[in-house]
């Protein structure tokens, strides 16, 4: 074991701690603090041992003198409750795999165990060490032989240990160096060698390079992860003394534990495969004119400036900037060279639910950057309504006031929901859910649906025009609206309304982010509103008389009570259920009477209810408000009982400015407005006669105004 006097010290010797006798002035002993003070004072001559050998072997291990040999292995156990008894129990009752050689007590009466290598082995390069050791730790099973094991402590070999009392020799079976190689293999099976410096050459052309150099040197294929001799050492004689990495060979033995290609080859070997390392370097950056944009390895995209996207070329792929003698340029002005040439694209933007990647839009190359996927179905079909998801299921069946607004809305989920899933998304209605509190609207909108299609965004202040930039919402495939402060006035209603239309009707729309240009993006996602029932609530209802029920579905709540489970619980069934609720969407057809256009796919759908509401918080409603009393008062006027009114709009608003009940609001109209709103009732259904001539707008209004029948209706 290699040993330093105190916790201050670098000089190493090589000391047995079992041997060791310990001395420590019993002012010393009263607590741990006080005894830690010591051993970390350079006058005082103590032992803390390793098992680990450094680069020098005349210094303790540290980052300036990293560890390169390993002659044993020490777990500490941070406990108070081991007796020197239970440590020697050891012998006859191993909890692990493998006895220690020894045991000891420490100073706060914890436990440390010792096992040693048959020889010294090569430690794998310091970038696997913890990784190795934490399979080491696996492998030896060190968490059964008493509470407390300090893994954190295991794996770092630069860690030294102070001797402790009461050493018990427990076995003179030592790990055979093979073993400790073979654990070092399988570590080194899940490393990510790319890591280490050197160049990733296939190990085809590899291996013909070394039959080349060192014929027979090698036994059995040369494929990556396999064993064989240090071939490149003539007096390497273990058959499964290295091993085949990426860009050069693990070594188990010798002076170095990893040798790249160009050390075993040389550079000339290595200089023949640049071009190739250069086209790999840059095959998954792209250049949109301004910043360089490469996908991480946890499938994220992110944007580099010309020196951050150098820096990482130079560093992970090994590229140079440095200039031959006979070159004008270097390995990273090539690559940057074929970067701007045949990796630049227009944008690069979100495109929700498109293909990965590339794509064409519009006669231009774009990069889409959006990581954002849809649950995928179970790996079995739903054959039948709640097959797999039985508590959705449920929930859904006493969500909607009738089994029509169900049908609907499954329906409208399967359209969005299927052409999501193909990369093929397609445009469907924005839906708006109303209902009493507790009745699982937000559940729907934000657990739901926003974890079956990848997440939702907050747009209640996009709508209501407290912000103008769209990269947050742009970036979800679902806007959602949740129950927040409606548009307070006519003006801020009709703005409210407009946007939604906008956004159902249009694929295209402004992607606007701070301190960056603004660009067009394809955005075929889902507007989605929930709000309360009570009057102020009501008014996210959009205006119905703007052209838009095709793009709308209203849809109301039962009146079910709902028992909601805890979130922890919810999220666990949204995992377990949703991909057979999608295996479901994706498995069915949607029934005739709910197919709709090829625009939106699905018929749109008014709950009669909500409809009514609807109506009553456009402005045709208002003016129809002031014309119910000016037409009653009319009837009664002159010599008998008057059942028409008739004119155009300017002698309707003079009319009824004459009733000065209704005058002060009445004046705020305009003939033009008048003109919009009758025709806006007529639609309805409202019995308003209307013609037109050259010179002329003639309307003809019943001075008993009923109104039109509603149904249940789907569009």
């Amino acid at each position: 074991m290699f040993a330093i006097a105190n916790l201050s010290a670098q000089a190493v010797t090589v000391q047995d701690p079992w041997t060791f006798h310990t001395k420590v002035p019993p002012e010393y002993r009263s607590s741990k603090e006080v005894f830690v003070d010591w051993c970390q004072r350079p006058t005082t001559t103590h032992c803390h041992f390793s098992g680990f050998e450094g680069l020098d072997p005349r210094l303790r291990v540290s980052d300036a003198n990293p560890a390169t040999m390993l002659h044993a292995f020490v777990a500490d156990y941070d406990t108070s409750t081991v007796t020197t008894e239970q440590i020697v129990a050891l012998k006859t009752k191993c909890p692990g795999e493998y006895l220690p050689n020894y045991g000891s007590l420490t100073f706060s009466q914890g436990a440390r165990l010792v096992w040693l290598v048959e020889e010294p082995v090569l430690l794998p390069p310091k970038e696997m060490v913890a990784g190795f050791l934490r399979l080491v730790a696996k492998k030896m099973k060190l968490g059964r032989f008493f509470p407390g094991f300090e893994l954190e402590a295991f794996v770092l070999p630069n860690k030294y240990y102070e001797v402790g009392t009461q050493w018990s020799h427990l076995s003179p079976v030592v790990l055979p160096a093979a073993l400790v190689q073979q654990w070092a293999y399988e570590a080194g099976n899940d490393f990510a060698w790319k890591r280490m410096a050197g160049t990733p050459i296939p190990v085809d052309v590899v291996f013909q390079e070394v039959q080349a150099r060192f014929p027979g040197r090698w036994e059995g294929p040369f494929d990556l992860g396999a064993r064989g001799c240090r071939f490149w050492d003539p007096m390497a004689k273990n058959m499964t003394s290295a091993v085949v990495r990426e860009t050069g060979m693990q070594c188990f033995s010798g002076s170095t534990s990893f040798m790249p290609w160009g050390a075993i080859f040389g550079q000339a070997f290595v200089d023949k495969y640049r071009a190739e390392q250069t086209g790999a370097a840059v095959a998954d950056i792209f250049y949109d004119g301004r910043e360089y944009w490469r996908q991480q390895d946890e499938g994220h995209w992110r944007s580099y400036s010309k020196e951050d996207i150098k820096l990482f070329l130079k560093v992970r792929h090994g590229l140079s900037g440095s200039v031959g003698k006979k070159e004008s340029c270097s390995e990273l002005d090539r690559a940057l060279h074929a970067i701007h040439e045949s990796k630049h694209v227009e944008a690069a933007l979100p495109f929700v639910h498109f293909p990965p990647g590339l794509l064409w839009q519009r006669g231009h190359r774009f990069l889409n950057i959006s990581t954002t996927s849809v649950i995928g179905p179970a790996d079995r079909p739903a054959s039948f309504w709640g097959d797999g998801f039985p508590w959705l299921a449920d929930f859904l069946d006493g969500f909607f006031a009738t089994r029509s607004q169900l049908n609907h809305f499954c329906a409208w989920l399967r359209h969005f929901y299927r052409g999501a899933y193909r990369h093929e998304p397609r445009q469907g209605q924005a839906i708006f859910i109303a209902g009493d509190a507790g009745r699982g609207k937000s559940l729907l909108s934000t657990g739901i649906l926003s974890t079956l299609m990848g997440g939702h965004s907050d747009a209640s202040g996009y709508f209501l025009r407290e912000t103008r930039f769209t990269s947050e919402i742009l970036s979800a495939p679902i806007m959602v609206v949740d129950d927040t402060s409606p548009a307070v006035d006519q003006a801020s209603h009709s703005r409210y309304s407009a946007m939604i239309k906008k956004i159902t009707a249009n694929m295209f729309h402004n992607y606007e982010k701070k301190f960056q240009s603004a660009a067009q993006l394809e955005w075929v996602g889902r507007v989605v509103v929930t709000c309360n029932m009570d009057p102020e609530s009501i008014r996210l209802l959009p205006n119905v008389e703007i052209s838009v029920l095709d793009k709308i579905s209203l849809f109301r709540c039962s009146d079910r009570q709902i028992k909601f489970p805890d979130p922890a619980d919810i999220r666990r069934i949204l995992g377990d259920e949703l991909p057979y609720l999608a295996s479901w969407l994706l498995g069915t057809e949607m029934e005739p009477e709910v197919k709709g256009t090829a625009r939106f796919g699905v018929r749109s759908f008014h709950d009669p209810l909500l409809y009514s509401s609807a109506l009553q918080s456009g402005p045709s409603y208002s003016f129809l408000e002031l014309l119910r009393p000016f037409l009653e008062a009319y009837r009664g006027t002159g010599d008998g009982v008057r059942e028409y009114w008739e004119g155009n709009p300017t002698d309707l608003l003079r009319d009824m400015a004459a009733l000065e009940l209704i005058r002060p609001l009445v004046l705020q109209y305009k003939p033009l407005q008048a003109a919009t709103y009758l025709g806006q009732l007529k639609s309805r259904g409202y019995d308003f006669e209307r013609s037109r001539t050259a010179d002329r707008r003639w309307w003809r209004l019943p001075t008993r105004i009923e109104d039109p029948k509603q149904e249940e209706e789907s569009k």
